[in-house]
């Protein structure tokens, strides 16, 4: 959150901690310096972070922390056991469990808006700025079934998308604006149901949405406050993004293991452009695989990946979402449809064809 505190979202409650005492190391996680500007990915060994730098976070540091008195607590945290951890306070009003689907925008320090299992609700926090219950200031109730929601914030108004019809867009106050995104939205061929990520890009007045078949998606309002959705054709297989602010950069991570950075300087998909791309170097193992596993995958029938296909008829998705625990975030991972079907289908077709022949030429 801004001012540094800390906001988590446990299984039926938001809990909050503020910034002061807050570190990675009392996280129970080793810092390392990972920079975020293109043209530089040097480290810095005093550990400050310098413009454009980020901190990652390495590995658990349980055993230092477990023993050095240090919080353990972000272990049961991440793993939503128990109560509430040392140091988080419970902020939801009483009566308002987080239900799901559910999503939460933050506007500043003082101000969360929350989607939770139909209901839309802003929270304000209380006015001596300490601990405690968060005041809920706004409720909209909705009756939409929906089995995912992005709420986020652009342009000083909330946009609910979901994936069971058009984006709708609120105010600060919770009453629903008057402006029909239905038409456009249809018309873009972004499809909501197949819609995995969306993230905020304030600097530009823009969202991207990430979709199940790993294209991106800048989604944006014109002066008149039409809706803009223009499809970016710079990356493909795109597998998680990472807006950076003050570089106003989209980064990629596409065909498992190369980053892409998009310089985005508005919502309009054609003011973008490619200003770097980062790929490991193939080792051997990878020279192998590319020009001798992989070509003779192709020539036997791949009747182990039929399970994708028929997963992916049977859910009508073309990829699965794979969450991971610790970071809390997750990978996209595509479905291979057509390749086990086609694999298989041309080697029934060739021991076929030459069956047949040896049957003809054949003295019995």
């Amino acid at each position: 959150m801004p001012g540094g505190d800390l906001l988590a979202i446990n299984s039926a409650d938001l809990m909050w901690a503020p910034s002061a005492g807050l570190t990675m190391e009392g996280l129970g996680f080793e810092t390392a310096v990972a920079t975020t500007d293109p043209g530089s990915f040097s480290e810095r060994g005093n550990g400050a972070l310098g413009d454009g730098q980020i901190a990652a976070s390495t590995g658990p540091a349980s055993r230092r922390l477990g023993s050095g008195g240090g919080a353990p607590w972000f272990d049961k945290l991440v793993k939503m056991m128990g109560g509430a951890s040392e140091g988080f306070v419970p902020i939801l009003p009483d009566r308002e469990p987080l239900g799901s689907p559910r999503s939460i925008a933050v506007d500043g320090p003082d101000r969360l808006f929350v989607y939770s299992a139909g209901r839309l609700l802003r929270l304000d926090r209380p006015a001596e700025g300490t601990s405690g219950r968060w005041t809920l200031s706004a409720r909209y109730e909705t009756e939409w079934t929906s089995a995912n929601v992005w709420l986020r914030r652009l342009n000083e108004q909330l946009v609910l998308i979901r994936s069971d019809g058009p984006p709708m867009v609120f105010s600060d106050d919770l009453q629903r604006l008057a402006i029909d995104l239905s038409e456009v939205w249809e018309g873009s061929g972004l499809q909501a149901d197949k819609i995995q990520e969306v993230i905020t890009c304030p600097e530009i007045d823009s969202l991207v949405a990430l979709d199940q078949t790993g294209r991106i998606w800048s989604i944006g309002f014109e002066s008149d406050r039409r809706l803009r959705i223009d499809r970016s054709r710079l990356a493909r297989g795109v597998e998680a993004l990472h807006w950076n602010a003050k570089y106003r950069q989209l980064w990629v991570a596409h065909r498992v293991d190369a980053i892409r950075v998009i310089q985005m300087p508005s919502a309009n998909a054609a003011s973008h452009r490619i200003v770097a791309d980062y790929h490991p170097s193939p080792g051997a193992w990878r020279l192998v695989d590319r020009y001798l596993i992989t070509p003779l995958r192709y020539l036997t029938p791949q009747t182990g990946e039929l399970g994708e296909t028929i997963a992916s008829v049977v859910s009508g998705q073309s990829s699965v979402s794979i969450a991971v625990e610790r970071e809390g975030t997750g990978g996209i991972q595509q479905y291979n449809v057509w390749r086990p079907v086609i694999t298989c289908a041309v080697f029934m077709v060739v021991i076929l064809l030459v069956s047949c022949l040896y049957f003809t030429r054949a003295d019995f």
